[in-house]
C-alpha cells in the first residue's frame, strides 16, 4: 500500500510541475508575442485565416495582450464582423489606454455602423492620444462631411490634411472639400 501512495504521490508531482511550467506568465507572454509576430506576418503575406489563427492563439497565450486584441479586432474589421471586432478593440483599448489605434478602428466600426455619435467620439479620443495622425483627422472630416455638419474645426481638419498629407490624392482630395465648402459659404 505505501508502494502505491508514494508512486501516486510522484505522479501528482509530475504533473503538477508539467501545468506550472505551461502556465508560467513570461514564458506565455513570451509565447503570445511569437504568435502576435506570427500573425502579423501572415496578415503582411495576405494570408487572413492564418493570421486570425495566429493572433488567436496568442490570445490564448496570454488574454492580455493588448496588441493581439486590437490586431484581432481590425481584421475581423476589415470582414464586417463588427460585433465581435468591437469586443477585441474595446478590450485592447482597456489594455493600452495610451494607445490610439483600437479607439480610431472602434470609430471606423462605429462609423459602419452607422453610429455617428459614438465614431466621433472614439475618432476625437484617438486623435486627443495622437495629434499627428492624419488617418484620423481623414475620418472625422469624412463624418463632417457626410453629415452636413462643416465646422470651423472641419476646415482646420481640411487644411491639415490638404498641406501635411503623404498622399497626394488625400491632399487633392482635401483642397476640392475646401474649395467646395468656400463656395457654398457653409463654414459658420
Amino acid at each position: 500500500m505505501r508502494i502505491v501512495s508514494i508512486f501516486l504521490g510522484l505522479f501528482l508531482v509530475g504533473c503538477a510541475s508539467r501545468n506550472v511550467e505551461s502556465i508560467d506568465p513570461h514564458r506565455q507572454r513570451m509565447r503570445a508575442e511569437r504568435l502576435h509576430n506570427s500573425g502579423l506576418d501572415q496578415l503582411e503575406a495576405g494570408e487572413a485565416q492564418a493570421a486570425e489563427q495566429a493572433l488567436r492563439a496568442a490570445i490564448e497565450a496570454d488574454p492580455f495582450h493588448g496588441l493581439a486584441h486590437a490586431n484581432l479586432g481590425a481584421l475581423l474589421l476589415q470582414r464586417r464582423e463588427l460585433y465581435e471586432a468591437a469586443w477585441h478593440l474595446r478590450y485592447a483599448a482597456r489594455l493600452m489606454p495610451r494607445a490610439s489605434q483600437p479607439r480610431a478602428n472602434l470609430g471606423l466600426l462605429f462609423a459602419i455602423a452607422g453610429q455617428t455619435e459614438k465614431a466621433e467620439e472614439q475618432l476625437r479620443e484617438a486623435l486627443e492620444l495622437n495629434p499627428t495622425d492624419l488617418d484620423v483627422v481623414g475620418h472625422l472630416v469624412r463624418i463632417h462631411i457626410r453629415d452636413d455638419r462643416i465646422t470651423p474645426e472641419t476646415e482646420e481638419w481640411l487644411q491639415r490634411l490638404a498641406v501635411e498629407d503623404s498622399d497626394p490624392g488625400w491632399r487633392a482630395w482635401a483642397a476640392r472639400q475646401r474649395s467646395r465648402i468656400a463656395s457654398q459659404g457653409a463654414i459658420p
